[in-house]
């Protein structure tokens, strides 16, 4: 008997074994893409000893910062999981003027930035006759109940968003119509408390890139301006003044495409078009602790749009952005149209690791290419005149799947298992992962040509905003729903 009971115990030690041997094979070996599963979203990793950030593993010490620092960088991380800690109550209201640019996340309030959705004006021209019709702004609302506790107006509009330290959020405000002999745009600091301005510093040159915050500086990336002036500086400011601490010179402009922070290294997407007559997209990748270029990947000539209005997304170790090409450049903008390559790029050293064509479409004043999202090692890329979501291997550059949504601008987001996208007429798609649709809704938030709202989870709710000034929190369960 006793033998009989000795085996006994040794063969369910063994398949006991066996069964916890494979599950931590399992749990291991998914980690890197372990990111989210159902109601984790999230966007760190910890699992025992090991850290994970954006696909990267990182250790204990970095985990703790990047876990803590919050928004100090464009959706708060480089693979743009737009996921906000926090608290937040169910509400539907209309601000007075549109909501331009990504919602952020203060204790209780939700700071979001404004333009002016009532003075419509058409390409070519850099400037509205009358430049009193043009401002922006920043609102801060009350994030349980929806009231608007204070709201700032500026000369023109708000795009970037929020970065908030020390109760101070910056933001800067411009857009593609730039009076090139008027500082009518500009970086502004503002005490959340009150909304009172702590400090401004004018510029020519658009603002719309959100800033990064690294070591006790504002860092921002020079816009668009019709004679290249405040344009061509990567700059870091002094987060108390506004002072000038230290600049390098990129020899290009971005017009929308916002600083991605990796350790100590920035990388964003400029066009050299009317700087050098190049008319080329350039990738920079900028030390913020050397004041240096890293490395820049120059994209073939003619190809300036794109690259400056996508913010690129990183996930491991690749970068990802994109190109267009303009046919018929001289022609009317109706009359013109772009084709679209997608670019995978090493972020070590710039090298080009694949491309993928999105194909053709019209040309429209719209963002070229809005930003991308990266999960689970896939990079999502919507697009606006081409109107189709892509979903590709982030390492291969192989496509996966495809759907189309319509010409679209905020990048997409993963929420409980399901892919967000938002079309620019306010329709939104949640599809699976495999990308078959499951449901479809129109909330009434449509996008503005230029910037748009982007779609935020805040626990287990999501945020909405539309250029008509709407913003709609609701709860997940009630987007999912039954399909």
């Amino acid at each position: 008997m006793a033998r009989r009971h000795k085996k006994r115990t040794g063969t369910n030690f063994i398949i006991l074994s066996a069964f916890v041997l494979v599950i931590m094979i399992v749990v291991v070996a998914g980690l890197p893409f372990a990111f989210r599963n159902g109601f984790n979203t999230n966007p760190f990793l910890k699992t025992n000893s090991l850290f994970y950030y954006c696909g990267m593993a990182v250790s204990e010490q970095q985990y703790n910062l990047l876990n803590s620092t919050g928004f100090y960088q464009f959706e708060g991380n480089p693979c743009h999981e737009y996921y906000m800690n926090g608290t937040v109550g169910t509400f539907n209201i209309t601000l007075d003027a549109g909501i331009d640019g990504p919602v952020t996340l203060y204790n209780n309030v939700l700071l979001v930035p404004l333009e002016n959705p009532t003075y419509n004006y058409s390409p070519p021209s850099y400037y509205p006759p009358d430049m009193s019709m043009m401002w922006g702004g920043l609102a801060s609302v009350n994030a349980t109940t929806g009231a608007v506790i204070w709201e700032d107006r500026f000369n023109d509009s708000v795009m970037t968003q929020p970065l908030v330290i020390n109760g101070i959020a910056y933001v800067g405000s411009g857009d593609d119509y730039v009076n090139p002999n008027v500082t009518q745009n500009g970086v502004f600091a503002v005490n959340i408390s009150d909304g009172q301005i702590v400090w401004n510093m004018s510029t020519i040159a658009e603002n719309m890139p959100t800033f990064v915050y690294y070591n006790n500086s504002i860092i921002k990336v020079g816009g668009w301006s019709p004679k290249g002036v405040d344009t061509k500086y990567v700059q870091a400011l002094d987060p108390l003044t506004g002072d000038l601490k230290w600049q390098v010179n990129v020899s290009a402009f971005s017009a929308m495409s916002s600083p991605v922070l990796v350790g100590n290294t920035i990388y964003f997407g400029e066009d050299s078009y009317r700087l050098s007559n190049r008319s080329s997209g350039v990738i920079y990748a900028v030390n913020l602790d050397t004041h240096e270029i890293v490395w820049s990947r120059r994209f073939p000539k003619l190809t300036d749009r794109a690259t400056q209005d996508s913010t690129a997304t990183i996930w491991n170790n690749t970068l990802v952005d994109g190109y267009a090409y303009t046919y018929n450049r001289t022609a009317p903008s109706q009359n013109r149209t772009i084709n679209l390559t997608l670019v995978g790029v090493d972020l070590t050293n710039g090298s080009i690791k694949w491309k993928f064509n999105e194909g053709v479409g019209d040309n429209t004043p719209r963002s070229v290419l809005p930003a991308m999202t990266a999960y689970n090692g896939i990079v999502f890329s919507d697009t606006t005149e081409i109107g189709w979501l892509y979903a590709l291997n982030i390492s291969t550059g192989t496509p996966l799947w495809k759907f189309y949504t319509g010409p679209s601008l905020p990048n997409p987001q993963i929420i409980d298992g399901y892919v967000f996208a938002e079309n620019q007429s306010g329709t939104v798609f949640i599809l699976k992962m495999d990308g078959t649709l499951y449901k479809k809704i129109n909330l009434g938030t449509p996008e503005d040509w230029c910037g748009s709202a982007e779609i935020a989870q805040i626990g287990d709710k999501v945020v909405f905003g539309g250029e008509n000034g709407r913003l709609m929190v609701i709860p997940i369960s009630n987007l999912l729903g039954s399909g």
